[in-house]
């Protein structure tokens, strides 16, 4: 089964879409999806509706959803919480089966009463809602956004990746999308479900792991109702090649409170969540650098079957700095073999170090074929898994070999490769996006980049991926 022939396809790639609500201002909230569609270069079919206009953004605008000449496979609905209900009752009787549902003043508000009435509505007219209370979802295989977010203002179109990222919160969902996209995090889906009146982040999960190019599926959790749907799900994943990380919010007290008036979820018990990540070798989240740095390292297709880790860096505090990092993750940074240490000397100055770390002193970057030589010499050795290269202020020219060396490396090679470049906008903006563009993971950060590495080295080897800051 693929994306093709699920049961959620019109809702994920629609060939013709309503917008109920729709604002001829194309930079306000219920006018920024139809502008993100053309710039998207959307080819359907589009029926902006509101009473107020005959034209919004070159179309024909509908007084009345009962006004629009076809049924259209979704239904975009941005209008003030009490008129959502006749709006599916046309739904219904224009045949409209899937709609998503911005509008907020639902469950969430404590009072159940009106997001029970449009379930009723929609189950006696079988349409499938996404939302209320939600954002609505993004797909790059397709290019086509349903969104109103301001994560796709006026950017270009972000290419597709191999990242699913499904969210019960939509604010922090999209802004998670936006982050990561400017660090080099390649997405395929974004997904928000809001209160979960009916489609539940389960069921949206369910799809997108049936997309071959996905590698990675995130998600944000405040609570599910079903979980054994969960745990299926989490099992095909893995029988598909492709990992689960969870990012499950609502710990403490408080926190669980905030959830239950935020999307009305329930958050579920801390001890079970933890059981099933251990269980199911599901990846734990803890914030949004976690979410960056296993969304560079899965979103690649390299993965590892062992913990054991090269340093190559231009600065010997940098070296040490990241062994500490990787050590306190119970990662290896074992010695190089003998034929491999030899190697390494003959392309670094004699007041480098050829251990691992491997200090290849700032003096590499003037001898690019080094650095090459270097880095083949630690990935061609038998007993790494993984090569992270620590830079430091590697600039000009020398910055740009190093980057196109970096590169280069990358593509060639079956291994997980990760850069830490310490330098600043001014100096070294470009080459972090250059690396970035060939989907090199890139970070600044030496925590970020160990807790993905190791990740990546858990779910590899079907172990726990827990990834807490007691490790």
């Amino acid at each position: 089964m693929n994306c093709q022939n699920h049961h959620l396809s019109p809702l994920f790639t629609p060939r013709s879409i309503t917008i109920v609500g729709a604002s001829a201002d194309l930079d306000s909230l219920t006018g920024r999806t139809l502008k993100a569609m053309q710039r998207f270069g959307y080819s359907g079919t589009v029926y902006p509706v509101n009473p107020k206009y005959d034209q919004v953004g070159g179309l024909q605008c509908y007084h009345d959803l009962s006004e629009i000449p076809a049924a259209t496979d979704v239904a975009l609905i941005s209008i003030k919480a009490h008129l959502v209900p006749s709006v599916l009752e046309t739904c219904a009787e224009k045949g409209i089966h899937h709609a998503i549902i911005y509008s907020s003043g639902f469950a969430e508000t404590g009072d159940g009463s009106l997001q029970q009435r449009i379930i009723d509505i929609a189950r006696e007219g079988k349409i499938r809602i996404l939302g209320p209370n939600c954002q609505g979802l993004l797909n790059l295989a397709a290019g086509i956004p349903l969104t109103f977010s301001g994560a796709l203002y006026n950017i270009e179109p972000p290419a597709a990746g191999h990242i699913a990222f499904i969210s019960q919160s939509g604010a922090f969902g999209f802004s998670s999308f936006g982050v990561g996209l400017n660090h080099g995090v390649r997405y395929r889906y974004v997904v928000t479900t809001g209160n979960q009146a009916d489609i539940d982040a389960v069921e949206c999960a369910g799809y997108v792991i049936r997309d071959p190019e996905v590698r990675l599926l995130m998600m944000y959790l405040e609570g599910i109702d079903e979980g054994e749907r969960f745990l299926q799900v989490a099992q095909e994943a893995r029988e598909r090649n492709i990992a689960v990380a969870v990012l499950k919010a609502g710990r403490s007290p408080s926190a669980q409170k905030a959830a239950r008036s935020h999307t009305a979820a329930l958050t579920g018990d801390e001890a079970v969540w933890k059981a099933i990540f251990e269980q199911y070798g599901i990846i734990q989240l803890e914030d949004i650098d976690d979410i960056i740095g296993v969304g560079q390292l899965f979103g690649a297709s390299p993965r590892t079957n062992g913990n054991s880790a090269a340093i190559l860096t231009t600065s010997g505090g940098a070296g040490i700095v990241m062994a500490d990092s990787l050590n306190d993750l119970k990662m290896s940074v074992p010695e190089f073999s003998v034929t491999s240490k030899k190697r390494i000397e003959e392309a670094i100055p004699d007041f480098g170090a050829s251990r691992n770390p491997v200090d290849m002193t700032v003096q590499i970057s003037e001898k690019p074929e080094n650095f090459r030589h270097v880095l083949d010499t630690a990935l061609e050795d038998p007993d790494i898994h993984m090569v992270v290269t620590a830079l430091s202020m590697i600039v000009g020219e020398a910055g740009q070999v190093m980057a196109e060396e970096l590169i280069r490396s990358y593509q060639d090679t079956p291994k997980p490769q990760a850069v830490v470049w310490m330098i600043d906008d001014e100096h070294g903006k470009n080459f972090i996006e250059q690396l970035k563009g060939a989907g090199v993971p890139v970070f600044q950060s030496f925590r970020q980049c160990p807790r993905a590495l190791k990740a990546l080295v858990n779910w590899g080897s079907e172990g726990s991926c827990l990834l807490t800051r007691s490790n």
